[in-house]
């Protein structure tokens, strides 16, 4: 019998979808809470599109929250 180990679980990112890759500007950040209002959605993730691996959480009241994906463990 093995021991299970205990810790952090591994997050499993899901693909974000073939049109929600851009590149991160300035002057495209408020066009994607726009986007997101839109949907109707609480939270998008977007994808960096010159960047592999940088993400971006945009929600609906504006706040957008950046990771790289390959930093989780």
């Amino acid at each position: 019998m093995e021991i299970k180990r205990r810790g952090f679980p591994r997050t499993r990112l899901r693909h974000p979808g073939k049109n929600r890759k851009v590149k991160f500007t300035k002057s495209i950040m408020p066009q994607l809470v726009e986007i997101v209002r839109a949907g109707g959605k609480q939270r998008v993730t977007f994808t960096d599109s010159m960047m592999p691996g940088l993400k971006a959480v945009v929600s609906e009241t504006g706040g957008i929250v950046f990771y790289h994906q390959w930093t989780l463990r």
